[in-house]
């Protein structure tokens, strides 16, 4: 049987892709992916949880900051406006 502590050091040197690791620490992919552009290295795309630990607690101008909300699309045109349907190009033939 292992120790707890045993099975703590294999759960943080666990090799993750991105989509694990934001899973692991409950963050968005989004927020790996701008670890990422800031200087966060993964090697053959994984990392461990204990580099990002390492990464987030080491880097101190590393912060994300929250997306702007979208700007509101124009309404669509409504079903009852008439539309031109487009010009179909035939083929010629000689």
């Amino acid at each position: 049987m292992s120790s707890p502590t045993l099975e703590v050091e294999q759960y943080l040197g666990e090799l993750r892709d991105t989509k694990n690791l934001a899973t692991a620490l409950k963050v968005s992919r989004d927020y790996i992916l701008a670890m990422k552009h800031h200087g966060f290295r993964m090697p053959g795309g994984k990392a461990t949880l204990r580099m990002a630990h390492h990464f987030i607690a080491n880097c101190d101008d590393f912060m994300v900051r929250e997306r702007r909300p979208a700007s509101p699309q124009p309404p669509a045109a409504s079903s009852d406006t008439p539309r031109e349907r487009p010009l179909k190009r035939d083929r010629h033939t000689p």
